[in-house]
């Protein structure tokens, strides 16, 4: 499956990352993984180059795709983590805080107001 928030990358690490996060259904949650992934892979590539200087930035990439395990496996773990359910009990926690900050916000201007 293909995602739409654009993150460029190696057409390996594409394909990775797509298996990966394919389980997380809430497109906020499953983009912000997703950058985080990348960022990894990234310092993970860089690291090893930085490591074995004779590596092409392609074996870098590679290697450590490899490092970072069956994408299936941490699309499951990340699935666990990321469920639509906490990811709704999130918003309706900031909604609700929002609702009591407003009216706490009027009830102190009526405060202000009755008693000025």
């Amino acid at each position: 499956m293909k995602r739409l928030w654009g993150t460029e990358c190696a057409p390996a690490w594409r394909a990775w990352l797509d298996r990966a996060t394919e389980q997380i259904f809430r497109h906020p949650d499953c983009g912000a993984v997703e950058r985080e992934l990348l960022d990894h892979l990234e310092d993970k590539a860089t690291d090893l180059m930085r490591i074995f200087p004779g590596l092409t930035r392609e074996e870098a990439e590679q290697r450590a795709l490899e490092e970072m395990g069956a994408a299936e496996e941490l699309g499951e773990e990340l699935a666990r983590v990321h469920s639509p359910l906490v990811g709704e009990l999130w918003q309706l926690t900031r909604f609700l805080i929002r609702a009591v900050l407003v009216v706490l916000a009027v009830e102190c201007l009526w405060l202000l107001w009755k008693f000025a």
